[in-house]
């Protein structure tokens, strides 16, 4: 799309339809999620692999395809078991206003809720929800980009036990003053 002589990026946005089936796939994961059941999760929704790494792996989920080909699902893994995937919803460009990105986070949480229904809390505006096997799902604005974000049980538990003990989300360990937070 070009406007008075200047190239603009078209603000690429995922699939409802194909979101909702990865909200269901995972929320029906049973943890711990090995790197074998990642792969017949990440083929049932036609992910193709690109690159499998030591600690996780990273693929083209065709939703974003028109936004020129890179990948855009990544899976961390420890211990041999998927530890977080990370999603992105739009391709990401600074090009793109902040209300744009907005824009994409709202309709993705909405569209998320149409599987679990209204979010367990927010975070920044950032929807999340708890899930029976106390995983989490979340959806982030970060920077440029919208994700859909799932955590394994385990690092979903340390975000609960901060928002217990009134951590603030944005706090960066060993970078100040511990002792107000143990």
């Amino acid at each position: 799309m070009s406007v008075a002589g200047d190239t603009k990026l078209e603000l690429i946005v995922a699939d409802s339809a194909q979101v909702q089936r990865i909200v269901a796939a995972f929320r029906d994961v049973e943890w711990p999620l090995s790197a074998e059941r990642e792969r017949e999760i990440a083929s049932s929704l036609g992910w193709r692999l690109d690159r499998q790494r030591a600690r996780g792996a990273s693929y083209y989920s065709g939703m974003l395809d028109a936004a020129g080909g890179h990948s855009d699902v990544g899976v961390s893994s420890s211990d041999g078991n998927v530890s977080e995937v990370r999603v992105n919803l739009c391709n990401f460009s600074r090009e793109h206003s902040s209300e744009n990105i907005l824009a994409v986070r709202k309709s993705m949480t909405e569209c998320v809720e149409t599987v679990l229904g209204k979010p367990t809390g927010k975070q920044r505006g950032n929807a999340f929800w708890d899930l029976e096997s106390r995983g989490r799902i979340w959806i982030e604005s970060i920077d440029y980009t919208v994700l859909l974000h799932v955590l394994q049980p385990r690092y979903a538990n340390i975000e609960r036990a901060e928002e217990r003990l009134g951590i603030p989300d944005d706090r960066i360990p060993g970078t100040g003053d511990e002792s107000d937070y143990l």
